[in-house]
């Protein structure tokens, strides 16, 4: 699940037991994860906030 606010603020979650990449054309500065990304994937039932 992925959304974007006005302004550039952007919310990756990954409610799954997996690693997924992160969506293309999605801010490039990280703001905040929940826990840190594996070679640049999103482990499983994390979150990162981007802008």
């Amino acid at each position: 699940m992925a959304f974007r606010r006005t302004g550039g603020l952007a919310c990756v979650l990954n409610v799954t037991n997996n690693p997924v990449r992160l969506p293309a054309g999605l801010p490039s500065e990280v703001l905040l994860t929940s826990v840190p990304l594996i070679d640049g994937l999103l482990p499983g039932d994390a979150a990162i906030w981007l802008c």
